[in-house]
């Protein structure tokens, strides 16, 4: 078994994979518990993540595709896996 650190993303680059990426768009992630006031550093790390996560994927019809649903008291999906065939156009979102 490979530790993190020996992770060929090269390979994982060439394989075919299904990838919905779901967010937690809650309260608990926006607002400070000790004083509720909002902050919204935690939403754009996590932001960050998945936008350099989908950079980094080779994003098509034929290669990976991709979707994303946001989640708080109701889910969101924001897009299908057959919305878009690039990592750009998904990014743009």
């Amino acid at each position: 078994m490979h530790e993190f650190h020996d992770f060929d993303i090269a390979a994982c680059r060439d394989s075919r994979a299904d990838v919905a990426f779901v967010l937690d768009a809650s309260g608990s992630i926006i607002y400070h518990s000790s004083n509720k006031t909002a902050n919204y550093a935690n939403w754009h790390l996590m932001k960050d993540f998945v936008i350099t996560l989908i950079g980094s994927l080779k994003v098509s019809h034929s290669d990976t595709r991709i979707a994303l649903v946001l989640f708080s008291h109701e889910s969101k999906i924001v897009f299908h896996l057959d919305s878009y065939f690039t990592a750009a156009q998904a990014i743009q979102v």
